[in-house]
């Protein structure tokens, strides 16, 4: 009962209190013996981990919940997260809270049955807990699990009375202000569900929970559907004051009883999740038979198509379905501003949830081959093909940052603003906010020093936190135990300073360290995709490597990299492939090649792994990196992550392999153009024929200089390689700095022999021009070269009374190296 006694009760009783939509579960962990309780178990020191929203059809456990915590071996949940284990080795009991129907009861609902949990947990008869006035509660609240944590831990602050208070609330990735569901996927569900009445049991499921309370009081988006079956819905977004979330959540939100430490997922740089011109997927199904007279004619086709939208007159949504001989709907156009869906904050793979569900959905109504009794036609042989199915973006944005920081601007909350877009971590202290910006005590997003800034987007939901946010979620709670600069928990002496700034990275603790492996194994901040410019500023992607030796990916580090490093690549090659061999190479400093090796080619992904010599320490140039593929055709690979590692014996490698065939200049080092005032270039032009440096000339002897960051040998290579973009460059001369372009418009026959035409001679390679140029007739055989000069020419001929013509030129460049 209230009180914690064990009383009898009725059939109906215990029928009301174990429906699912009234159920609170929770676990105990790292409890002690206690001889006058009734379970004989006390806790200590408990912290409340609440579980957040279960957006699938299908229940979650505690087991699941501790799993997501704790870590596991599966594929799909890599990483090991210790949040269980850790707090018990800190001195605490680690409390699983979980709600059985996150979506099912409105917020407001379970925050009440969770406000009741703390009132149990503080006073009953069967678990025990000393010294817990002064001990107090601690709150961590995942995701949806913060809000109703939040504002529970408000409603059981607010009535307490002697019972012990609350130390701390920590929110891990909550939208305090809202979260996301794109609106073309909620336009998806809307027609296939409810209007077609299709879509299957999983879309009938998706479908009631987006309209229950616990989804409806989370999204930004209205879930709301028409109250007529045949039109369709709007589902603009919603952040008025008539919200719970952003009306009576409020009084928690600013209530300043026990304080708050808030950890975000999402980028805090300034700009959207992903390109706005992003289509989030194309799905089209159709069906023909074939006639007697051997043509084929349509019996019928499905579409359904997600996409972002920037004005109110732009379509974002677009389903269909067509069925031959019969009264087909028109298809729904939805229309209206998105902008939403691409905020910066975390992401979720709703994108992907929705587009697998239709695109099983269509290939179940028109297999590839089947029978239709069509009126009169029995059994016509019919035959289902695909006129599109991608999916372009799995993610979306979920939480907005400002949202899981409950961020304010101008005195409103973020998401009634524009900084919900663009909000920036300048003038931030993240351990002291400012109420003029949240009433949180600490606020942590994926900043400047973060492993993770350079990315493209926010990380994966709560789930996609690296080991430095769980390391700010620990050491909040460790500071929080600090009194008059003293921990009053004991466990927790020695393992960090009681002063420690939770943003210092480099006082990390070595416990924490080895046991998230970062020491062991760490990402490059940012990679580059030769192949799928869409990917960069990712560790993982998938591509068409061409056949040949090429250079994949470019990785930077932000450290030096030593002999004590080893690198790790985790790739996937097909059987597809007849040979294929993989290197890594170093770059910063010149070019050092670390060991060609034979891939495996089973289709499944094997990690390769390479070690840096120990003499590379001395050099101390090296911060980067290329991973090179070598094969005898094309093909589609994969990459799922490149890392560093340490090297546990400190041996040099035995190298192995072939001596590397090029020493590149461009685009290796592309950082050291050098264009003066020669014309306006572009060093980051792109069209549908890729990357390049894009060198515009407008007047005659206009011109760009390379310089080498360090002088180079050429007597070790015999030419000179320049791949350049067809139908440019036709006015371009190449030489080194040996001769002096005035020396040719006015020399003599020899002296212009050191000067070389781009266009003459060239050569078609693949989508490209090449010229391969010896480099005895740019006067570089075994001379030392510190400049490379691209510069447009004219004609003697072209000179008029000594007055120069205007030339306008352009030369785009891919790459130019140096080769045997």
């Amino acid at each position: 009962d209230a009180n914690g006694s064990i009383k009898s009760m009725t059939v109906n009783e215990k029928t009301a209190l174990i429906r699912e939509e009234d159920a609170v579960r929770i676990q105990i962990f790292n409890t002690q013996p206690h001889v006058s309780k009734i379970s004989g178990k006390m806790v200590v020191r408990p912290i409340l981990l609440v579980d957040g929203i279960n957006l699938k059809a299908d229940p979650k456990t505690l087991k699941m919940f501790e799993d997501e915590l704790e870590g596991t071996e599966d594929p799909g949940m890599p990483e090991k997260r210790f949040v269980i284990s850790n707090l018990e080795a800190l001195g605490y009991s680690p409390i699983l809270v979980q709600f059985g129907a996150t979506t099912i009861r409105s917020l407001e609902s379970n925050a009440q049955t969770f406000s009741k949990l703390l009132a149990f947990l503080a006073e009953n008869a069967f678990l025990g807990w000393q010294n817990s006035t002064t001990q107090k509660f601690q709150i961590i609240g995942f995701s949806q699990g913060g809000v109703v944590g939040r504002y529970g831990a408000y409603l059981y602050d607010q009535t307490r009375g002697t019972k012990p208070g609350i130390r701390q609330l920590l929110t891990m990735d909550s939208p305090h202000q809202g979260a996301v569901l794109p609106r073309s996927l909620l336009a998806s569900v809307d027609f296939w569900v409810r209007f077609r009445g299709e879509g299957g049991d999983e879309g009938k499921s998706y479908l009631d929970l987006l309209q229950a309370p616990g989804a409806k009081d989370l999204l930004i988006y209205n879930t709301e559907m028409s109250s007529k079956e045949s039109t369709p819905s709007e589902f603009a977004p919603d952040v008025g004051t008539t919200r719970w979330l952003l009306n009576e959540y409020r009084d928690a939100a600013e209530y300043k009883g026990f304080p708050v430490v808030m950890v975000s997922n999402g980028l805090l740089a300034g700009h959207r999740n992903y390109p706005e011109t992003v289509s989030f997927y194309n799905l089209k199904r159709y069906a023909n038979w074939e006639q007697d007279n051997g043509e084929d004619d349509a019996y019928g086709s499905a579409t359904s198509n997600a996409s972002y939208s920037t004005s109110e007159s732009d379509e974002y949504a677009f389903n269909k379905t067509y069925e031959w001989n019969t009264n087909s709907p028109p298809g729904w156009s939805r229309k209206g501003k998105t902008s939403w869906d691409l905020v910066q904050g975390s992401v979720g793979p709703f994108n992907e949830l929705i587009y697998n569900m239709y695109h099983d959905a269509f290939l179940n109504k028109m297999a590839n081959s089947w029978e239709k009794s069509v009126n009169w036609w029995e059994d016509p042989n019919m035959e289902g093909h695909w006129g599109a199915q991608s999916l372009n973006n799995k993610n979306s944005t979920f939480v907005p940052t400002v949202s899981a920081l409950d961020m304010k601007c101008a005195g409103d909350l973020a998401v009634r603003k524009d900084c919900a877009f663009n909000k920036t971590e300048a003038g931030i202290s993240w351990e002291a906010p400012g109420s003029a910006l949240t009433t949180a005590k600490s606020i942590f997003a994926i900043d400047a020093s973060h492993a993770k800034y350079n990315a493209t987007s926010g990380i994966r939901h709560v789930t996609g936190a690296d080991p430095l946010d769980y390391w700010r979620v620990f050491c909040s709670i460790m500071k929080s135990d600090v009194e008059n600069g003293q921990f009053q928990n004991p466990a927790l002496i020695g393992q960090m300073q009681p002063t420690q700034s939770c943003m210092d990275q480099s006082s990390i603790p070595q416990w924490f360290l080895s046991k998230y492996d970062v020491t062991k194994r760490y990402k490059f901040p940012y990679t580059q995709w030769a192949y799928n410019s869409a990917s960069n500023g990712r560790e993982s992607a998938i591509f068409t490597v061409p056949g040949g030796w090429n250079p994949v990916a470019t990785f930077n580090s932000k450290r030096v990299l030593t002999g004590t490093d080893v690198i790790e690549v985790t790739v996937r090659v097909p059987k597809t492939f007849g040979w294929f061999k993989l290197d890594f190479v170093l770059t910063g400093g010149g070019w050092l090649q670390l060991g060609e090796q034979t891939a495996i080619r089973d289709g499944a992904s094997h990690t390769y792994t390479w070690s840096v010599p120990s003499y590379v320490d001395f050099s101390g140039k090296y911060k980067g990196g290329k991973l090179i593929m070598n094969s005898g055709t094309s093909g589609e690979v994969e990459v799922r992550s490149v890392r560093i590692a340490p090297n546990p014996t400190g041996v040099d490698p035995v190298r192995t392999g072939v001596p590397m065939t090029e020493a590149p200049l461009y685009p290796e080092y592309s950082s050291q153009w050098h264009f003066g005032t020669w014309g306006d270039h572009d060093m980051n032009y792109r069209d549908a024929l890729g990357t390049g440096l894009k060198l515009n000339f407008p007047n005659f002897a206009d011109g760009a200089v390379w310089y080498t960051p360090e002088s180079v040998k050429t007597g070790a290579y015999t030419k000179l390689v320049v791949k350049y973009w067809p139908n440019t460059c036709r006015n371009t001369l190449v030489y080194f700095d040996q001769r002096s372009f005035w020396q040719k418009v006015g020399g003599s026959t020899t002296e212009q022999d050191n000067f070389s035409r781009l266009v003459e001679g060239h050569a078609v390679v693949g989508n490209m021009w090449q010229k391969t140029i010896p480099l005895s007739a740019i006067d570089g055989v075994d001379g030392i070269v510190s400049r490379l000069v691209f510069q447009s020419e004219r004609t003697p001929a072209e000179f008029t009374g000594g007055v120069v013509l205007r030339n306008s030129e352009n030369c785009i460049i891919q790459s130019a190296n140096f080769a045997k």
